[in-house]
């Protein structure tokens, strides 16, 4: 979660388009966040909608622990 925000964060910075921008961020994420995104009702194909549906699946996660 902390790495979403501070990628977004430094977005505006880099000038990457959408898919540069998935593309690190995917790599990063842990498995089990990886596996949930198939699930997603979200709209993942934007760089933004990728960042809100990890922000939701972490979020979920961190309320059932």
């Amino acid at each position: 979660m902390n790495y979403i925000i501070w990628f977004a964060k430094y977005q505006n910075y880099i000038h990457w388009d959408d898919y540069a921008l998935k593309k690190v961020v995917k790599g990063v994420l842990p498995n089990q966040i990886q596996d949930e995104l198939h699930y997603s009702q979200k709209d993942i194909s934007t760089f933004e909608g990728l960042k809100r549906a990890v922000m939701r699946i972490d979020n979920d996660y961190w309320k059932c622990q």
